[in-house]
């Protein structure tokens, strides 16, 4: 069926029933969605995945809002050729806030003294050529800047610039996605 529909899928091994006999699962991706569904699959089943290298010229960017898969500026990554690289948190000392504007966003502010789990974000592989594009769309209070992730490794990434309303302190929800989804009815 998912060739019909231009999809991908990988079947995996999910346990037993309740009679002993095995079960499995089927992961569905979109098209070419080969390598990212086979590195779901592969944290199903416990294998370690190896971490998708960046080529030459490119460079991960850290997002926490807007641009975040399945966010409104999501598009303009995909748009610059951008590729979802993996997920991931800040290291500790972050804190987020949302900014005014015509299009609802949180900002990352490093103040030391942030969650120790870190905040929500995803990396997203980009040419450098992009992310100068990237960088000329992007309104202040937000600019780009180096952010810390959990594994230690430094990032470009969505920073605030300046005129963040303390008041308006998202942090305690540990990301954008968590925030966004305390509107939604219960």
């Amino acid at each position: 069926m998912v060739n019909l529909l231009d999809l991908c899928a990988i079947a995996v091994p999910a346990g037993s029933r309740s009679d002993g006999l095995p079960f499995g699962v089927q992961l569905i991706g979109p098209t070419f969605a080969d390598r990212p569904l086979l590195d779901l699959a592969g944290r199903w089943c416990a294998e370690p995945v190896a971490e998708p290298e960046l080529g030459p010229h490119r460079t991960l960017l850290a997002v926490a809002g807007a641009h975040l898969t399945g966010q409104p500026l999501n598009a303009d990554l995909v748009a610059l050729g951008g590729r979802l690289h993996s997920r991931a948190r800040t290291g500790p000392g972050y804190r987020m806030f949302t900014v005014d504007g015509p299009l609802p966003r949180p900002s990352l502010v490093r103040t030391g003294d942030g969650p120790p789990r870190g905040l929500e974000i995803e990396l997203w592989d980009l040419s450098h050529d992009s992310l100068g594009s990237l960088l000329t769309t992007i309104a202040p209070p937000l600019g780009l800047g180096k952010i810390e992730i959990d594994d230690g490794r430094v990032v470009t990434g969505f920073l605030a610039s300046g005129g963040t309303d303390p008041i308006a302190e998202i942090t305690s929800f540990g990301g954008w996605r968590s925030y966004l989804a305390s509107f939604m009815p219960r």
